[in-house]
């Protein structure tokens, strides 16, 4: 006899065993809104020489003194930032180095809580009783090597500096913003401070612009492209086009083999330690006025009298009197001079607008001088028509674009030419008047008392982490007055000679000014 057991379970088959579901990543909010991209060649180049000490990074201190009984608080400053952060993304993003090469990554924050969240982790705040004494104080932590204060990009491009003054100080405030350089160029920090100022100065279009994001579903953020893929691609040129390039270029570098006159960066060759020096010269509104007049007069810049007056300078100093004329009895000159892209560059088809980032690229000015001129009383001006027809003959070239490709050997050279030691001079990067970017005042929306309320920035001032083969004068024009910083390695240029460098440097611009004979 035979029983059935109906509730005998039946063994399992392969086909019965079902992995358990799980939801889509891909339609999960955080992979939505996260987005990445690797880091282009000049981003990368910033990069590699950061190292974990943040050297090359960048930072501007304003100063700013309000009005009107205007006052800002902790809580405006960071809603204002993190609108800032929405309008350029690269102010969210973080690096990382899980990829080869490394590349940038965006969580755009999923709520407007998270966004002021993740806005008051980039700030600091404090406060102060002597403005001069804080700004100094954030300067010389943010210009150290020693890392303490550098940015992890890992975490973080960017960092952010708030101090509000108290007692004696009270209505006066700092804000400093420390970028990595791969992230910005000098124009997009500047950009970057007045969206921030223009949203600190009317909090309700910050809270409404905050609103308005996440009104809807979040979108995600954008990283703006490297300045690479917004390059035109000279690969695909005719032969023909090509061969004109050349040519162009041959012309245009045709001293850059010749004995150069400059300055000698060997007192040592240590790489790693490094003694950060600036030097500082602000000119007056009355005569900034007259050097930019006698500019105008004479139809060049006042970035070409600059490096005329750098190349003077170094050709003044009595220890390179012996570098002196070349075969046929002249003196020659390479100035390194940073260019802005961002105007030239065509935007992605899809209307985007492309954002902060790097877009300056570095082109080599070839100056001459023939030993008569020298001895001239006035061969500024020679050397600043030079200069002026040398940026037309680089930037207004049909070939453009092959000369940014052709250069990039010389840039390599030259800095080869620095480590080693050979005359050199110093790098010129001119942001032009930044007050057409980041105006002086701007109006407050803010319920004050029965004055107009206001915020006005009373000082704007610039800094660097140095390398150890850092070298370089910047210039820009601020509220009608002329600014020029040196940066050197202490180092590794003689402390004593770069001053007095600099010193001939201010003296002969400051002499291009009517009253007094230019040299």
């Amino acid at each position: 006899m035979t029983y059935d057991f109906p509730n005998k379970p039946r063994t399992a088959s392969a086909e019965d065993v079902k992995p358990p579901q799980f939801p889509s990543m891909s339609a999960m909010a955080e992979t939505i809104l996260t987005t990445s991209r690797p880091l282009g060649q000049a981003e990368l180049w910033f990069l590699s020489r950061r190292q974990s000490r943040g050297l090359l990074d960048v930072h501007n201190i304003l100063t700013l003194q309000t009005s009107g009984g205007y006052s800002i608080t902790e809580r405006d400053v960071g809603l204002a930032f993190a609108v800032t952060c929405l309008r350029r993304p690269i102010l969210t993003t973080r690096v990382s180095f899980t990829s080869s090469p490394p590349a940038f990554v965006c969580a755009t924050p999923l709520t407007a809580k998270h966004a002021l969240k993740a806005s008051r982790s980039l700030i600091d705040f404090d406060t102060f009783q002597d403005v001069r004494e804080a700004a100094s104080a954030i300067h010389d932590a943010w210009s150290s090597s020693d890392g303490e204060h550098a940015i992890d990009v890992r975490d973080a491009t960017c960092t952010v500096w708030w101090s509000k003054g108290i007692g004696r100080a009270e209505g006066q405030y700092l804000f400093g913003l420390q970028m990595a350089h791969f992230a910005a160029d000098g124009r997009g920090r500047m950009n970057v401070m007045r969206h921030f100022l223009e949203l600190l100065a009317s909090p309700d279009m910050a809270r409404a612009e905050l609103s308005c994001f996440y009104a809807d579903i979040a979108r995600p953020l954008r990283i703006p492209e490297s300045l690479e893929e917004l390059l035109p691609d000279v690969s695909s040129l005719s032969s023909d086009d090509i061969t004109k390039g050349k040519e162009t270029y041959e012309e245009y570098a045709r001293w850059h083999s010749k004995p150069m006159v400059g300055l000698r960066l060997d007192r040592t060759d240590d790489t790693e330690n490094i003694d950060p020096r600036m030097c500082v010269h602000v000119w007056s509104q009355s005569k900034s006025s007259g050097i930019l007049h006698a500019c105008k007069a004479r139809g060049v810049t006042v970035t070409h009298l600059a490096i005329a007056a750098m190349a003077l300078a170094a050709l003044y100093d009595n220890q390179y009197g012996e570098q002196a004329a070349g075969d046929e009895g002249s003196y020659y000159f390479t100035a390194w001079s940073v260019l802005d892209l961002s105007p030239r560059l065509q935007p992605p088809t899809d209307g985007y607008e492309p954002g902060t980032t790097t877009r300056a690229v570095a082109f080599p000015v070839f100056l001459h001088l023939s030993q008569p001129e020298a001895a001239e009383p006035a061969p500024l001006w020679s050397l600043a028509v030079q200069c002026r027809d040398q940026f037309a003959s680089f930037t207004k070239s049909p070939h453009f674009w092959q000369l940014i490709h052709r250069v990039r050997p010389l840039l390599v050279q030259n800095h080869i030419d620095r480590m080693s030691g050979r005359p050199t001079l110093p790098f010129m990067s001119s942001v032009g008047d930044c007050t057409k970017v980041l105006p002086v005042s701007l109006p407050g929306t803010k319920e004050s008392t029965d004055q107009s309320p206001k915020i006005t920035v009373t000082d704007l001032s610039y800094g660097i982490r140095s390398d150890a083969t850092s070298f370089g004068l910047h210039l820009i024009t601020y509220d009608n007055r002329l600014s020029l910083r040196f940066v050197y390695n202490g180092l590794r240029a003689d402390p004593a000679a770069m001053d007095a460098y600099f010193g001939r440097i201010i003296e002969i611009v400051s002499r291009a000014g009517p009253g007094l004979p230019s040299l």
